[in-house]
């Protein structure tokens, strides 16, 4: 009997002692629950981020894109440009030499009216003499 009264102390005694473990378990599972709600909220709050965030991934390679688009169309124009300073260039130059060799040729061909009025003028002079040559001696003859 005794053995049953120590027993039975015994008893009364772990479940004295383990009612608070008890307690204090089920109060930590009650706060565990609450984290687990909290960290499935946080999950779903995570998921809506990464989404966000995938969005903004795929904005920003839209952008790259458009911005690349825009790189080559410059690189275009800048080719385009180049072309074209280079052709200014071309009929710039074109154009001095075009001008010196309007005013070379017009120089030569001044030169030569010059001359060709010249010996047109040297013949003239040539015929005036020989015929007022002819009109002295006609008069000394007359």
């Amino acid at each position: 009997m005794m053995n049953e009264e120590l027993i039975k102390a015994l008893r009364t005694v772990i479940k004295e002692e383990i009612e608070p473990i008890k307690e204090q378990i089920g109060s930590f599972e009650h706060h565990l629950d609450s984290m687990d709600r909290q960290m499935a909220g946080l999950g779903q709050r995570f998921d809506e981020v990464d989404r966000r965030m995938d969005d903004f991934g795929r904005r920003l390679d839209n952008m790259d894109r458009r911005m690349d688009a825009f790189e080559q169309r410059f690189d275009n124009i800048d080719e385009r440009m180049g072309v074209i300073e280079k052709e200014v260039k071309d009929l710039k130059t074109g154009q001095e030499q075009l001008h010196k060799s309007i005013i070379q040729h017009l120089g030569d061909y001044t030169d030569r009216i010059t001359q060709h009025v010249d010996d047109q003028n040297a013949a003239l002079n040539k015929r005036v003499f020989v015929l007022e040559t002819e009109i002295q001696r006609l008069i000394r003859q007359g």
